[in-house]
């Protein structure tokens, strides 16, 4: 994989990663649960971590890390807005469609992983994924209590 390749692909999961950050600081704000609210805080943390050596390591490549989200991001967020919105309980609303963002990046991250990345990239790929899949896994778990 190319200098070139590499920091598309990490790009690409740096803007995957900031799209599922922005929607939920969006759901934190119109949620009045004060336990998911703390776990969406945790999680934009996490995220923030991410991309933050995500980026870190696209420019020790010679890049310019992405600085925003994608087109189809912004509509998952909006369309995940509109249907919480009209839920019954808006916070299972948001569960919902955030454990859908959630299944967006691990998927993002194992397509990238699938690629077969160059060694520096394949590392930094494994040392995340176990991060990414427990964020996953959570945001499942906590869907499945809320919509059983």
């Amino acid at each position: 994989m190319s200098p070139t390749a590499a920091t598309a692909t990490l790009n690409d999961l740096i803007e995957v990663t900031r799209d599922g950050q922005r929607f939920y600081e969006e759901a934190t704000d119109k949620i009045e649960d004060e336990t998911l609210r703390a776990l969406f805080l945790r999680l934009i943390e996490s995220r923030r971590a991410l991309i933050e050596e995500l980026s870190t390591f696209v420019a020790s490549l010679g890049d310019t890390p992405a600085v925003g989200g994608t087109v189809g991001g912004t509509l998952r967020t909006l369309y995940g807005e509109l249907r919480a919105g009209l839920a019954a309980d808006r916070s299972a609303g948001f569960v919902v469609q955030l454990e859908d963002a959630e299944d967006h990046l691990i998927h993002a991250f194992e397509h990238a992983i699938a690629s077969d990345p160059e060694p520096r990239v394949r590392e930094i790929l494994a040392r995340h994924f176990p991060k990414v899949r427990a964020m996953h896994d959570e945001m499942r778990n906590l869907k499945r209590n809320l919509t059983e």
